[in-house]
């Protein structure tokens, strides 16, 4: 039994991670991100990232969060953001060709 985020969960502190269990390569967690269209002014992008990651911050939003299982997590920067979803795209895009997966 282990929870498939990279770090152990507020709620479940007792129940260990699958890294920790001896699975390195298990660790995975839904998101949500905010998206906005290519060629958005770049001041637009900061302020927006700047809201969002001030929101999250919260002590309220932290908490329902957590109430739902859930993890707030903010990115440092729109790139890092980024980043991390190409590094999702590449890594579950993989799997599904691994194992044929299609989108019927």
């Amino acid at each position: 039994l282990g929870v498939t985020t990279s770090a152990r969960v507020d709620t479940l502190p007792q129940v260990p991670t699958m890294i920790e269990a001896g699975f390195s390569d298990r660790a995975s967690s839904s998101w949500q991100g905010v998206f906005v269209p290519a060629g958005t002014p770049r001041a637009i992008v900061s302020r927006l990232h700047a809201e969002l990651v001030k929101t999250i911050e919260t002590p309220d939003v932290r908490q329902r969060y957590a109430t739902g299982g859930a993890i707030a997590v903010s990115s440092k920067s729109p790139e890092e953001f980024g980043a991390f979803v190409v590094a999702e795209m590449v890594r579950w895009g993989g799997l599904a060709k691994q194992v044929g997966a299609t989108a019927d």
